[in-house]
């Protein structure tokens, strides 16, 4: 290359940066001021300082027990402004109406994800009254600097395969797609909890005995949990035999039970009628079903091994069962 090219090369690249120079343009650090937060009618309950000082506190209401019915969380962040401690934002983390929030005050920890600081904790939601039977657990993840947070929902209900906690699924949340290490990091710490159900290895397969019910409504294409209300009669019944004592896997029945010289027949208050072959020494579901209320029964044996059942709030109405004509799909 000649002396006169390399000249003009120099000249474009002096011009190239000398433009992008004045088109760049850098971020400023943004002006936080203070700002006006009443805390009179709401109580602090959690707080946190990061490392460079900012103060998080969680907030909510004072008469959480008695108060309209309305929940929420309020998050604050406090600096050091002008030599004084100063609230500069606040940022509602909840907020429902008709329903009963527990924070798990158990579940609070800190973590550095990319060089920020988050706090992370959970809460569980429930509706007031019986009429809904799902309940939500609510993981945050919550940046302890700019007040920035992420959650994620766990919804399910009460459940045979975990007493002490609730069964069902996460919640897609299209926004944690969006920041793929928080969204790891929220959903192993999710994973741990003691609040939701996650399977083990054996309790993934539907044909394991503790998932009697799950493969009942599947098998019989239903879902009969209710908040009111009580199962239609399939007009074919499918169900499994196990070996297993699915009685006492679901629990102590009393003496509500029936029985003939072929099956014995256990009838839980508002929820499944579990049955005994006596002959082949062996269980299975006969009907699944739970509700809060109008799905208490009464049963008793009629002519053979026909089954009459008689629900709470329906006296002219009775429904039967032929234990002979079940459909067992692994016999």
């Amino acid at each position: 290359m000649n002396r006169k090219s390399i000249l003009i090369s120099i000249i474009f690249i002096l011009i190239i940066t000398i433009s992008c120079k004045k088109n760049q343009t850098v971020d400023k650090p943004k002006k936080e001021t203070a700002i006006n937060f009443k805390t009179d009618s709401i109580t602090p309950f959690y707080e946190v300082v990061s490392e460079k000082g900012t103060k998080i506190t969680l907030w909510t209401k004072k008469d959480y027990y008695t108060s309209n019915d309305k929940d929420f969380i309020i998050a604050s962040k406090e600096i050091s402004l002008n030599n004084q401690k100063a609230t500069v934002k606040t940022d509602t983390l909840l907020y429902n109406e008709y329903t009963f929030t527990e924070v798990f005050n158990e579940s609070f920890t800190q973590q550095k994800i990319d060089n920020g600081e988050f706090l992370l904790f959970s809460l569980k939601e429930t509706f007031k009254g019986r009429a809904v039977i799902d309940r939500d657990i609510n993981f945050y993840l919550l940046n302890i600097n700019t007040l920035d947070f992420l959650t994620l929902t766990y919804t399910g209900k009460s459940s045979l395969r975990c007493n002490t906690c609730i069964d069902g699924d996460f919640q897609e949340n299209k926004k944690l797609n969006q920041h793929p290490a928080l969204k790891d990091a929220l959903y192993k710490y999710a994973s741990k909890s003691k609040h939701i159900y996650i399977a083990s290895k054996e309790e993934k397969d539907i044909s394991y005995y503790k998932n009697y019910i799950q493969k009942w409504y599947k098998d019989n294409n239903v879902n009969n949990d209710f908040g009111a209300g009580h199962a239609s009669i399939p007009d074919i019944v499918y169900s499994t035999y196990y070996k297993e004592n699915i009685f006492e896997f679901t629990g102590d029945y009393g003496s509500d039970f029936i029985e003939n010289s072929r099956f014995k027949i256990v009838n839980y208050f508002r929820g499944n009628l579990l049955g005994y072959d006596k002959v082949k020494k062996i269980y299975f579901p006969v009907l699944v079903e739970s509700c809060n209320y109008d799905c208490g029964k009464e049963i008793h044996f009629l002519e053979g091994n026909i089954i009459s059942i008689q629900y709470e709030w329906t006296d002219d109405v009775s429904y039967q069962i032929n234990l002979d004509n079940i459909q067992f799909l692994n016999d």
